[in-house]
């Protein structure tokens, strides 16, 4: 309304229809520039009258009696008036005057509303100025009356920390978004987690090397090592130990006996190649080559196996003294690792 009384025209049918929302939550004012289409509204309008016709709700006493015409920046500001009290009850007077009609004169106002202070939609900021903003609009006298330039800056100091629904929504979904990266980042560093699992399962059962190729859905080629040591164990007696035990204690047993193997062989430079049953399979200088020193890695190896075999205690069968047999063999070798469906 500031911005078409600013270029000198005037509304002269402003009422709470005529604010219409778009899609953007932006109250836009419609009907207005058409009075040429409407010369009846101008006629005289009677001082004593029903609420039949809409627009004489929020006419201003001087358009009521005749003295001025609608068309006026006055006139469009007591109608604004009327608005005022529709935000403020959350009320359409339009569909009151049709429910129950009243006679009115041009003293008529509505009851000014009953606001309370706090930060909810039905409350107001500042409950007396806003009523105090409704009386000087709908004055009597036309020149007490603000301009909407002046109606807006009161509203501003009423309250300075309005924000608009776009800016609301903008808001709104700025937190949802935030909302949002924090369960993605969440779900990720979660993603990064079980693949780190996934990856330590894997490089635990495969060579890193090849395990990175069968991800990269590359085939794992063969390769020949001019050198090598290989070292392979079973338990001595293992298959009467088992037809003695129930399934649970043979795989506690084993367990724990090759969980105390795979701590040894950290500290040397070989690679458990396989664990099935009571066997168990370790190798130096595969899969990366060092040199001749692949078999003293091995040998000393299997003494400290051989060594803790003697202290080991079987959790079921303490008495029995645990006994492995051990070989070891330097020579060629070709590894490859294969798929199967």
């Amino acid at each position: 309304m500031a911005y078409l009384h600013q270029h000198k025209m005037f509304h002269g049918r402003l009422h709470s229809r005529n604010c219409v929302v778009d899609d953007r939550w932006v109250c836009k004012i419609s009907d207005y520039g058409l009075m040429a289409y409407r010369k009846e509204d101008s006629e005289v309008l009677s001082s004593t009258f029903h609420c039949g016709d809409l627009c004489r709700i929020y006419s201003a006493p001087e358009v009521l009696l005749g003295n001025a015409s609608a068309n006026t920046a006055a006139a469009d500001v007591y109608s604004y008036s009327i608005i005022l009290v529709e935000i403020a009850t959350r009320s359409d007077l339009i569909s009151q005057a049709q429910t129950e009609p009243v006679k009115l004169d041009i003293m008529w106002r509505p009851p000014l509303p009953e606001l309370k202070a706090g930060k909810s939609d039905s409350d107001c900021p500042n409950q007396v100025e806003y009523c105090e903003l409704i009386k000087k609009c709908w004055s009597h006298s036309v020149t007490t009356r603000p301009t909407f330039e002046q109606v807006k800056k009161m509203l501003d100091k009423m309250n300075p920390h309005k924000v608009s629904p776009v800016d609301m929504m903008m808001n709104l979904m700025e937190k949802y978004s935030k909302h949002l990266e924090a369960i993605v980042a969440e779900r990720t560093q979660d993603l990064l987690q079980e693949k780190q699992k996934t990856d330590r399962l894997l490089y635990s059962m495969l060579p890193k090397p090849v395990a990175d190729d069968l991800r990269q859905g590359r085939t794992a080629e063969a390769q020949s090592y001019a050198s090598a040591t290989v070292y392979f164990s079973d338990i001595v007696g293992f298959t009467q130990l088992s037809g003695s035990s129930t399934p649970h204690q043979v795989v506690d047993f084993l367990n724990k006996l090759y969980t105390t193997f795979d701590d040894i062989i950290d500290n040397y430079d070989v690679y458990k190649v396989e664990t099935i049953g009571d066997a168990y399979m370790v190798v130096s200088g595969v899969p990366n080559e060092n040199g001749i020193n692949h078999a003293g890695e091995i040998a000393s190896m299997a003494l400290d196996l051989i060594s803790v075999c003697h202290a080991f205690k079987i959790p079921h069968k303490p008495t029995t003294q645990l006994k492995i047999r051990a070989g070891i063999h330097s020579g060629q070798y070709v590894f490859t690792v294969i798929i199967t469906p």
